[in-house]
């Protein structure tokens, strides 16, 4: 079963208010998401909000790791009812409060939605040649929303072949009365049924706004494409996610989780009932005891187990058999780690952290037992994983911030990206090429460059102040690609140890090199490269370098090591240098600075974070992004508080 859909949009742009009706691409899996939206009194933000939410609805619906539609819904609304509370702070006015939101998710045949204010649902059906039309939601412009909980409730049902679900502002029902609304919505296609409310509504004042949306159920083979009215403000989908991940409320103990109100079709057509009422609601509490969930999962995986270790005697299923087994084996453990994670997004939405890394810590342990034993299991186990991993640094105090795609690196294996200006240069220490883009021009673009000297392949970028980007590579010396002139020239390097060096940086035309056995050298500059060796460090500093990963200067030389340690010195002699970063760098392999920046900035590949400390080493922030896969390199912007990450195969920015 599939729907037929058709939109009104009337009068949509007013002075105090915007009126928005989005119907999302259809996904095969989750249906598709229709979005009403009212928003009144948010002066000039009013597009931005709306646009946020949209792009929100969409993004964690379709990205939610259940591929249930009404859980896809609740997990949404969960992150969705951040955002907006989010917002809510970042807003002059208290716009929430006169406007009117509905987010309904519709796939085979089920219809979940929740709304806020005054947008009515209406059920219209036929059963037995009587016509009926039923209203779901009771009009609720007074009630009191909860900023942190703006959706609360899920009605669910399901619509039979010819019936209908109509979704209005409360505005239409002032022009057009209920039997109306039946009347054309069962007699006529959903395209048609809008036709006609649009030549009733022409009559009404051009200040009112109005809008609809009438989803009607047909056969797979009859279903039609969705008409969109001319009005329909649309949005194109980004990856977007709430602003805020540090978010403290105060909630009463008693206060509802999302709560599921069902109003199925067929029971209320034949009960009479009328599901705006209270003796039609059902309410189902979610909440799901974390100990119960953990149970179940140990019990179920211990049965599959104790199977899986019979002997070869037992063993007289047929290949398709056990196969069959193992597919719902995966499944039925993937659906209780669903539930179990949903519950640990409530906590973190309420702030509730350490009950949330307690309940995320046990899924992580679930899911690494999950089998490997199929191509579409193995994939759906490294997206629970990079998600779970993502929600336990939320619970550990990591902001989670929106990351915007710069370029995709089809084919290129970038390790470093070196920004000058607007520009853009990525190597390829695989191949050995170089790549150029913008910001204006994202495409990355090979430069073709001509070879002076004796030059091995390319290692890593060492600096890039000057004209040209210093490099070293595999022979053992320095490079220097000069960008104007797209050549590439070898570089003289007088020093007299060997091996590569561990970290190294050119500050004011002096190069300094943390080299094996703790020390640390500063090279002069020349014509032809670097000369005149010298050993930096005063004489007698008891100091470990071995484990050094990189190296940054703002007249303070500042040392990170592997274990997540910084070193701060001063003209040859450490100082001392005291920060906490929570939770622990696990794998830090960049840091950056430079005179003219206020911070330090840290890059751990082991959690795909990026940490900002205060050179007091006051932590000012951390972030993560889920659009993070493996991050290798970054670049900053501190002026325009922008940060450009290189991750495997795209470069993203995010800002801080």
């Amino acid at each position: 079963m599939k729907y037929s859909s058709a939109i009104l949009l009337e009068n949509a742009h007013q002075t105090a208010g915007e009126f928005s009706v989005h119907i999302s691409k259809y996904d095969e899996n989750l249906g598709e998401l229709t979005i009403l939206l009212e928003i009144r009194d948010a002066g000039e933000e009013t597009k931005k909000i709306i646009k946020h939410i949209i792009e929100d609805s969409e993004y964690h619906y379709f990205h939610s790791i259940a591929r249930e539609p009404e859980k896809a819904l609740e997990d949404a609304l969960q992150k969705v009812n951040l955002g907006i509370s989010e917002t809510l702070k970042h807003t002059k006015n208290d716009w929430l409060s006169h406007s009117s939101l509905l987010i309904a998710a519709c796939c085979n045949g089920e219809v979940h939605f929740a709304k806020v204010h005054s947008i009515s649902a209406f059920l219209i059906s036929r059963d037995n040649g009587s016509d009926e039309i039923i209203q779901i939601t009771e009009n609720a412009l007074s009630e009191a929303v909860n900023p942190v909980k703006v959706f609360s409730n899920i009605y669910s049902g399901t619509l039979t072949k010819d019936s209908a679900i109509l979704f209005v502002s409360d505005s239409i029902l002032d022009y057009v009365s209920q039997e109306k609304l039946r009347k054309i919505s069962i007699d006529n296609s959903p395209k048609e049924a809008i036709s006609e409310l649009k030549t009733i509504l022409k009559k009404a004042p051009g200040t009112k706004m109005f809008g609809a949306v009438i989803c009607k159920a047909v056969d797979d083979e009859e279903t039609v494409p969705i008409q969109k009215g001319k009005d329909v403000v649309k949005h194109e989908l980004r990856t977007i996610k709430p602003i805020a991940q540090s978010l403290k409320v105060e909630t009463p103990e008693k206060e509802p989780e999302i709560q599921h109100i069902k109003n199925i079709a067929h029971l209320y057509q034949k009960s009479g009932k009328k599901p705006g009422s209270r003796d039609g609601k059902s309410f189902m509490n979610k909440k799901i005891v974390l100990a119960i969930v953990i149970a179940l999962i140990i019990i179920v995986v211990g049965v599959k187990l104790i199977g899986f270790l019979k002997t070869d005697n037992n063993r007289d299923n047929s290949e398709k058999n056990q196969t069959q087994v193992a597919i719902q084996t995966f499944e039925e453990n993937v659906a209780l780690i669903q539930a179990t994670f949903i519950e640990a997004q409530n906590d973190l939405i309420v702030d509730k952290k350490e009950e949330a890394k307690q309940s995320l810590l046990q899924i992580s342990a679930l899911v690494s037992a999950l089998p490997e034993d199929a191509p579409e299991h193995a994939r759906e186990k490294r997206l629970l994983e990079k998600k779970v991993k993502t929600q336990i640094l939320l619970a550990e105090g990591v902001g989670l911030t929106n990351a915007t795609l710069v370029a995709e690196l089809t084919g290129i294996s970038a390790t470093d990206i070196i920004r000058k200006d607007d520009d853009f240069f990525l190597i390829d220490t695989l191949s050995g090429d170089f790549h150029h883009l913008s910001v204006s021009s994202p495409q990355p673009i090979k430069l073709d460059v001509t070879t002076a000297g004796e030059i091995g392949k390319i290692s890593r970028s060492i600096d890039e102040t000057g004209d040209g980007i210093i490099l070293y590579h595999e022979l053992g010396t320095l490079a220097e690609l000069q960008i104007q002139k797209k050549t590439i020239k070898a570089l003289e390097w007088n020093r007299g140890w060997k091996g590569a060096p561990l970290a190294s940086e050119i500050y004011q035309n002096k190069l300094y090199v943390v080299a094996p056995e703790n020390k640390i050298f500063k090279y002069s500059s020349s014509i032809t490269g670097f000369t005149q060796e010298t050993s930096w460090l005063k004489e007698g500093s008891a100091v470990s370098l071995d484990d050094a990963t990189d190296l940054a200067i703002d007249s303070t030389l500042w040392v990170l090591k592997q274990n997540g340690e910084i070193l701060k010195f001063f003209k040859g002699a450490r100082e001392p240098f005291s920060f906490t970063i929570s939770p622990p760098l696990t794998k830090p392999v960049k840091l950056f600075t430079d005179l003219d920046l206020k911070y330090l900035y840290i890059l751990d590949a082991g959690t795909n974070r990026i940490v900002i400390l205060e050179k007091d080493g006051e932590l000012l922030t951390q972030l993560t992004a889920e659009e993070f896969s493996h991050v290798k390199d970054f670049a900053v912007d501190e002026g325009e508080k922008k940060i450009y990450v290189l991750d495997q195969g795209a470069v993203f920015m995010i800002k801080f």
